[in-house]
C-alpha cells in the first residue's frame, strides 16, 4: 500500500493488466505445473503485493496460480476467497494510516456489495459439475479481466 502512494496508476494498472491476462493465457493453454508448497508461498507472495500496490490482482492471480499448480478449481476458488478477506483488512489499514479515506461512502458501499456478492459467487461456484468447463470460464473471464483492466487505462 505504501509503494502505491508513490506509483502512477497508469503503470500500476498496465502491470497489474498484463499480468492478470498472462495468467488468463496460461490457464487457456492448459499448461499444469506440479504442486509445491514453495509455489503456493511464491503466489501468495505475489499476490499480496499486488493487491498492496495497487488494490488488485490478487483475485485473480491466486486462483488461476493454485489451479496451475494443479488444485481444482472450486477448491482454488474458496481458497482465494477466505485469504483474501485478511489480506484486503490489511492493506486498508496501512493505505488508511499513511494516507487517509476520503470517501467513506466508497467504502460501505463497496463492502455492502462484497457482502451481497460473496454468497452468490459461493452458490455459483458449486452448481458447476465439470472441472473443465469451470477451468475453461475462469480462463476466459480472468483474460478478459486483464483485458477490461489494460482498455480502461489506455483507452478509455
Amino acid at each position: 500500500a505504501l509503494i502505491a502512494i508513490n506509483i502512477p496508476k497508469a503503470v500500476l494498472k498496465t502491470y497489474i493488466g498484463i499480468l492478470v491476462v498472462a495468467m488468463g493465457i496460461i490457464l487457456l493453454l492448459g499448461r499444469k505445473f506440479e504442486f509445491s508448497w514453495n509455489k503456493m508461498v511464491a503466489i501468495g507472495a505475489l499476490s499480496a503485493f499486488n493487491k498492496g500496490i495497487s488494490g488488485g490482482g490478487f483475485g485473480p492471480v491466486v486462483t488461476s496460480g493454485q489451479i496451475m499448480a494443479g488444485r481444482d478449481s472450486k477448491n482454488s476458488i474458496g481458497a482465494t476467497t477466505f485469504a483474501e478477506a485478511p489480506i484486503c483488512i490489511v492493506g486498508f489499514l496501512t493505505f488508511l494510516i499513511a494516507k487517509g479515506i476520503y470517501s467513506w461512502n466508497l467504502v460501505v458501499f463497496l463492502s455492502i456489495g462484497a457482502l451481497l456478492g460473496a454468497p452468490l459467487g459461493a452458490l455459483l461456484t458449486s452448481k458447476f459439475r465439470s472441472e473443465k468447463r469451470l477451468k475453461i470460464i475462469l480462463a476466459i473471464l480472468t483474460l478478459v479481466l486483464g483485458a477490461w483492466i489494460l482498455i480502461r487505462t489506455w483507452l478509455l
